[in-house]
Order: structure tokens, then C-alpha cells, then sequence
């Protein structure tokens, strides 16, 4: 039997959420609180580089961040809708720990 995430993986109509595991949620949420970041910062994440680039990739296809080049950096930024997902999901952790 096949799930629901299945189902629509197989179709290609994946959700929003279902595409933000943990690499995407922590580099949204290091995001929040800045204006732009280096690429590189995201190594305070603990997150590998092939984990970091197809995340941003993933996070980049959603319109959640967007990237610009400064020099040989690449600097990210959230855009205004990865703004508002980011502060969902804060109040959403901030919730689970409160309660």
C-alpha cells in the first residue's frame, strides 16, 4: 500500500512541508534573525556541505531564500515568505517547549 507521501511524491505535487526536513528548518531558523549571510556561516549549523547545497537548493525552488553573489561570496537572505514561515516555525518550537 502505498501513503500519502508517496502519493504525492509520485505525482510531484510534495507539499511545502513535506519538503522541509531538518537542514532546511535549521538554516531557516538561523536566518530569521539576520539581514544576510555568507554561505559559509552555515557551517555553525553542523551541517555538511552537500547537506547545506541541496537544502538551499530546496529552500531556493520553495521562494523561501534567495541569493545574491558579492565578490567570490555568496550571500542568502530569507525572502519575505521564508520570513514568515521562519517566525512560524519559532513560534511553533517556542510553543512545544513552553507546553
Amino acid at each position: 500500500m502505498i501513503s500519502t507521501i508517496e502519493k504525492t511524491i509520485v505525482c510531484g505535487e510534495i507539499k511545502l512541508i513535506e519538503r522541509l526536513a531538518e537542514a532546511e528548518v535549521k538554516m531557516l531558523m538561523h536566518l530569521l534573525d539576520k539581514v544576510e549571510i555568507p554561505l559559509t556561516d552555515f557551517t555553525e549549523l553542523h551541517l555538511g556541505y552537500g547537506t547545506v547545497y541541496r537544502a538551499l537548493g530546496n529552500l531556493k525552488e520553495m521562494n523561501l531564500v534567495k541569493e545574491r553573489s558579492r565578490g567570490i561570496a555568496r550571500l542568502i537572505s530569507l525572502t519575505e515568505k521564508g520570513t514568515y514561515v521562519a517566525e512560524k516555525l519559532r513560534e511553533l518550537d517556542d510553543y512545544i517547549i513552553k507546553n
